[in-house]
């Protein structure tokens, strides 16, 4: 599968790109390295132990495209394997995000990826078949908070590359789409915010993260593997993503509770009640800063261990379950941008204060499903019952 094929990685300059370019480079295959900063590429081009080639270019620059897509097959007289991971992400509320942020990031992390792939894809299908890797984020397929327009357009990656797979598998096509959770990457540090200037900070829970190099190897497993999805991700964030599909209810509840339970909230309109503005405010769009307690008086913040059900029958073990993390719960004070993310979204049960002596909880210490609404009524609809059996394609 890798030995002397030639893999093309878009986004290869830093983070998930470079650790998987290493990843398939130990595994013999020959690469081209594609992104912006040519240094980083040709920094990235030294380490590697297999035939590279730099390729550089503009990812919204669609009308190269056709003589980049030449270039990367006339190296080695085919592409075996692409990977769309270049994007960009986003850190501020839709009421608050300038039209310029969606035009960017839909471009760069959906258009972009998709005028790529359809230069190369007749050109695999012709040779008889290929790989695609698609990577979308976790919250392409929950709908994170602070984060519109990045989850639309993870949610069309996601969708664009299942209908691909449908269309190609039978001429010999294989696609992955891999929706990583946190993973230790600039991801959050070259956001845009509102106003669409990049970020320049990182979050707490991306910088403890999963560690881009293991991200690689997962997704090389999955490869290897013949898997056709991969969430990659670990305790609440995994939890969220299978709920959205288990319970969507359930998960919407948890998504407006967040933001509706957290410090951060949407700008002040001038209510007089109580909300704090910082001058200095680190997302640059305006948000208001609230102190925890307006919501919870005399309460404290405090993460918990990811044991949380998705949905009854639901157990998912993760490296953080024994004990909190120091980048998975927020502390009292901060914003919903500095909140433990899955990819950026946060993974903190919005509710969790008032479930922390939640009846749900049984004495013997397993977690019941997180609770955001009142039990169902009797005779009432339940959510089905969802067996990490029945997803073997799902890592935790």
């Amino acid at each position: 599968m890798f030995e002397g094929k030639v893999w093309w990685i878009t986004g290869a300059s830093s983070g998930i790109g470079a650790a998987l370019a290493e990843a398939l480079s130990a595994k013999g295959a020959k690469l081209i390295l594609s992104g912006r900063n040519q240094a980083a590429l040709e920094h990235l081009r030294a380490k590697l132990k297999t035939d590279t080639l730099v390729l550089p270019f503009e990812a919204t620059d669609l009308q190269a495209l056709p003589a980049i897509t030449d270039n990367a097959w006339s190296w080695r007289g085919r592409v075996d394997g692409l990977v769309n991971n270049a994007g960009i992400s986003q850190r501020s509320l839709a009421v608050d995000t300038a039209w310029e942020v969606y035009r960017r990031i839909i471009d760069v992390d959906l258009m972009a990826p998709i005028a790529l792939t359809q230069n190369v894809l007749p050109r695999m299908v012709g040779a008889g078949g290929g790989h695609l890797v698609a990577i979308s984020s976790v919250a392409g397929i929950v709908g994170a908070p602070l984060r519109a327009a990045y989850s639309a357009a993870k949610a069309g990656i996601l969708a664009y590359h299942d209908s691909v797979r449908a269309e190609t598998t039978h001429q010999g096509m294989k696609v992955l789409v891999v929706a990583p959770g946190s993973v230790q990457t600039n991801v959050s540090k070259n956001a845009l915010d509102g106003a669409a200037n990049v970020r320049g900070f990182s979050d707490t829970a991306i910088d403890n993260g999963i560690p881009a190099d293991v991200a690689a190897t997962r997704i090389v497993d999955a490869l290897e593997a013949g898997q056709r999805e991969l969430i990659l991700a670990e305790g609440m964030e995994l939890q969220g993503a299978l709920l959205r599909r288990a319970n969507p209810d359930q998960l919407f509840d948890v998504m407006a509770g967040l933001v509706a339970h957290h410090p951060a909230q949407a700008p002040d309109r001038g209510r007089g009640d109580g909300s704090i503005r910082e001058g200095d405010d680190r997302n640059g769009i305006g948000t208001t800063r609230r102190i925890l307690h307006s919501h919870h008086p005399g309460s404290t913040f405090r993460p918990v261990p990811a044991r949380c059900d998705v949905a009854p029958g639901v157990q998912q073990e993760s490296r953080h379950a024994s004990a909190p993390h120091p980048g998975r719960g927020p502390s009292d004070g901060q914003t919903l941008a500095d909140a433990p993310e899955v990819d950026g979204m946060a993974k903190a049960d919005p509710l969790t204060i008032e479930a922390l002596d939640d009846p749900f909880r049984r004495s013997d210490g397993i977690a019941r499903p997180c609770r955001t609404q009142q039990r169902p009524k009797r005779g009432a609809a339940v959510a089905p019952v969802v067996k990490q059996a029945d997803h073997p394609r799902i890592e935790s």
